[in-house]
């Protein structure tokens, strides 16, 4: 499963874009601009988050950073460096959050149960 993260939009706080898997537009992201992620190609694992308390993917080998996380969330200072996801937007906020995890973590979940590997590319 390959995910493709592309930024879109700068705003003074955050980062917006779209997830693509497998070259298909899954759903919106939004990173805090200040903590964003370096561009490059990270395998992806699913792990027990301590900062949740839940299972949630974490993207591996980001040069300088741990816990980097896909999960929910709206605006930037919802993110410590992480990925958040939505299934809309407006200039600087994600909506409908856990709808577009809800559909996007069982994905990465059955692929990484089949043995396949999960990467994601952030541009």
């Amino acid at each position: 499963m390959i995910l493709n993260l592309t930024r879109t939009t700068t705003s003074p706080d955050a980062l917006l874009g779209t997830l693509s898997v497998n070259n298909l537009m899954e759903c919106y992201t939004l990173e805090n601009r200040d903590l964003s992620i370096p561009l490059g190609t990270y395998e992806v694992e699913i792990y027990d988050s301590p900062h949740a308390g839940h299972l949630l993917p974490r993207l591996k080998n980001v040069p300088g950073r741990d816990f980097v996380e896909i999960h929910c969330g709206n605006i930037a200072s919802d993110s410590k460096g992480c990925i958040l996801v939505g299934s809309s937007h407006t200039s600087d906020m994600l909506n409908e959050s856990r709808l577009a995890f809800a559909h996007l973590f069982p994905q990465i979940q059955t692929a990484i149960a089949k043995g396949e590997p999960v990467s994601i590319t952030v541009g």
